[in-house]
């Protein structure tokens, strides 16, 4: 095949691109070894003018390369809502996924553009739609990076505030999990439970609580949060009650009494008992001040709570390896 126009576009130089296309090559539908076409290379370096040349001249929208990626794709990955929409007129599937289930439009909510977003749902993005891997939804990657006008367009139109992952993670999960109270409200006013809580039992004030974002933690308490939710095995004051956050340790509904092992620990005390709990809890605190604040997360999680490595990296936000790594 001819790839003089491929090795062009590649090469950035529109004016031979051009030329090519003026020309009439057969080439405009030819592919490099790993399936990429001319096409992919205008998307790719955003170079709008070309890439509706090559459309005009009768590129395939749709060409995938081996990995499953389209022109459609790498245009949301830059965030180009003039490519996308001329991709879009010219047939591309606004739904094609790549093999891992990951659409357009979810990787437009990663890239945090509402305009392009809002491009593709005027399309027919399906806004539920979730990856194959953990079933998460472009909602819960534009929580995850913090892109509020995203998760708005998103919200308005349909998107579930409810919807879960295969752990049992919500969108509100997410945002406790990166401590943002705009985007926080912005699930609630549109009908995320505060309560919701993950498979194994952690809820939003938990997550929140642990990673230390104080002020979402207070947001998810005015909002009705459960501060005696204990689904984990624990509740947000086991791990707030340390010296390290104490800011959410005070009168906000928690019924320490409710804790039968707070109960039978403080029904046998003596002078000395106690001198020596708190000096040992002085020096717990003490070491665990010398770590930095993921590593501290992590000890605190497995070695005092109990928590297991992949709930723990759920929680978190990283892989299991990582929390083992943090650990040893």
């Amino acid at each position: 095949d001819d790839r003089r126009l491929l090795d062009a576009v590649k090469a950035r130089d529109a004016a031979q691109a051009r030329a090519l296309l003026l020309e009439g090559t057969t080439g405009v539908n030819t592919r490099q070894p790993d399936g990429a076409t001319a096409l992919h290379w205008a998307a790719h370096w955003d170079d709008v003018e070309t890439l509706a040349l090559l459309l005009r001249a009768g590129a395939d929208a749709n060409a995938a390369t081996d990995l499953g990626v389209t022109p459609l794709s790498l245009a949301c990955t830059n965030g180009s809502a003039s490519a996308a929409s001329a991709l879009l007129e010219a047939g591309a599937r606004v739904n094609q996924a790549r093999p891992g289930g990951e659409t357009p439009l979810m990787t437009a909510a990663r890239s945090g553009h509402a305009d392009l977003v809002v491009t593709l749902l005027e399309h027919g993005a399906d806004v539920q739609a979730a990856e194959a891997r953990q079933q998460q939804t472009a909602l819960m990657w534009a929580v995850s990076e913090r892109h509020a006008p995203v998760v708005q367009a998103l919200l308005s139109h349909g998107a579930n505030p409810r919807a879960r992952t295969k752990t049992g993670f919500t969108p509100l999960l997410f945002a406790a999990r990166v401590g943002d109270v705009a985007i926080g409200t912005q699930l609630m006013n549109a009908g995320a439970a505060v309560n919701d809580a993950a498979t194994d039992g952690v809820s939003p004030l938990i997550v929140a609580t642990v990673r230390g974002h104080v002020p979402f933690a207070r947001f998810l308490l005015d909002n009705g949060a459960d501060a005696n939710a204990h689904g984990a095995g624990y509740t947000a004051l086991h791990w707030a009650a340390g010296s390290w956050e104490t800011e959410l340790s005070g009168p906000r509904g928690v019924r320490i009494e409710r804790d039968p092992d707070f109960i039978d620990l403080s029904s046998r005390t003596s002078p000395f008992r106690d001198m020596t709990i708190t000096e040992l809890q002085e020096k717990l605190n003490k070491a665990l001040q010398t770590l930095s604040e993921k590593h501290r997360t992590v000890v605190v999680m497995h070695d005092i709570q109990g928590v297991p490595h992949d709930e723990i990296a759920e929680i978190v936000g990283c892989s299991a390896g990582t929390v083992r790594s943090r650990l040893f």
